[in-house]
């Protein structure tokens, strides 16, 4: 029986690996099918609480520093005081700093490169192998998100999984049964997974 069951799991790891594997160019060709070159999607970003942003203005060394958002969404800049960031993208937070600086410098250049990501993550608890917090680097799916995790624990109940999404002070509960997608192949069950998602499988 242990061996068996031993069989199921790598089986149920195998067709996580297959699948995300599959979906994942299907997943970009649903975001847009013309690539952008990295930097300009980085210019499209938008900016959260926690993401590290490194300002520089050409010229001005004393104006050029890294920032972190702060849990307000917004970041202390020198000779400007606090400026609000979150949901700006770096395109659109560039061009109004440059705005802002016109007070005080001439003919500003502002440059903003997005060193690292804290906004965007995703949480998984339950019965997978690895559960935890996890960084959300590109476009995933519930299904893909659950292959990082090194599939499901013994005793998951794979027909009962919920994905939690937060609007402000409500939440929703989405529901995912990984059965109905493995055994008939209904991939209408699987979700783009938004920031800030928890996956509980129980």
């Amino acid at each position: 029986m242990f061996a068996r069951r031993n069989t199921n799991n790598i089986i149920f790891t195998l067709f996580f690996v297959a699948i995300a594997i599959f979906i994942v160019p299907t997943c970009h060709a649903r975001q847009g099918k013309d690539d952008k070159p990295q930097s300009n999607l980085d210019q499209e970003y938008t900016i959260g609480t926690g993401d590290i942003l490194e300002i520089s203005v050409w010229k001005e060394e004393d104006l050029s520093k890294t920032y972190a958002v702060r849990i307000d969404g917004r970041i202390s800049v020198p000779l400007l005081g606090d400026i609000a960031v979150k949901g700006k993208t770096i395109s659109g937070l560039t061009q109004h700093l440059e705005e802002k600086f016109k007070s005080v410098v001439t003919a500003p250049t502002v440059s903003i490169i997005l060193i690292e990501s804290r906004s965007r993550r995703y949480y998984v608890i339950g019965q997978v192998l690895n559960s935890g917090e996890y960084q959300m680097d590109q476009p995933i799916t519930a299904l893909q998100a659950l292959a990082k995790c090194g599939g499901f624990g013994q005793w998951a109940k794979k027909d009962e999984i919920k994905i939690v999404r937060r609007y402000g002070n409500s939440q929703k509960i989405i529901r995912f049964n990984y059965e109905a997608l493995a055994e008939k192949g209904d991939l209408s069950q699987d979700q783009l997974l938004q920031p800030g998602d928890t996956i509980i499988i129980p």
